[in-house]
């Protein structure tokens, strides 16, 4: 996740291969904030915080994240853990989202069935796959949605203005 939504680590360390299973957490900017607001200390690395009813350590503290299309996760607040603390220690947690870089854009259309596809098969629920591409597309209709309401809006107001 650090390489895909390109985080970086202000203070301690990204989380690792060797964390899967433990309590290790990073924690987002915002979140650091807050705790070194109410503790008065702005040492939190090897501190422990309580979410829901497990502990975790902060090995980390990411820099401020822009937010973006692509990720509905704001980092700045979230404690990131490793997938597999994640799905032992929270009974109800699944998997809603996933992000996947492709390195090539050749047959992209092709790669997104296939993905889609897959899934679909997999979790036998629906599946919805979003690319740039179709973020650019959906920006394209809008533009145009608008720019075809203000060329009304201006033939409206230069008929109002002729018959005045």
């Amino acid at each position: 996740m650090f390489d895909l939504a390109k985080l970086s680590i202000l203070q301690g360390r990204p989380l690792s291969f060797l964390d899967a299973g433990d309590n290790y957490c990073v924690i987002g900017h915002q979140l650091y904030q807050t705790i070194a607001a109410k503790t008065g200390s702005n040492h939190v690395i090897n501190t422990q915080i309580i979410s829901g009813n497990v502990i975790y350590t902060i090995v980390g503290i990411l820099q401020p994240w822009p937010s973006n299309f692509f990720f509905q996760t704001d980092f700045n607040t979230a404690i990131l853990v490793p997938i597999r603390t994640a799905l032992r220690t929270e009974a109800n947690a699944n998997i809603s989202n996933l992000a996947i870089r492709i390195h090539s854009t050749a047959g992209m259309d092709m790669t997104e069935m296939q993905i889609t596809q897959y899934l679909q098969n997999l979790t036998q629920s629906q599946v919805v796959v979003q690319s740039p591409k179709s973020l650019i597309d959906s920006m394209q209709k809008s533009s145009e949605t608008m720019t075809i309401l203000l060329g009304l809006i201006g033939s409206i107001s230069l008929i109002v203005g002729g018959i005045g």
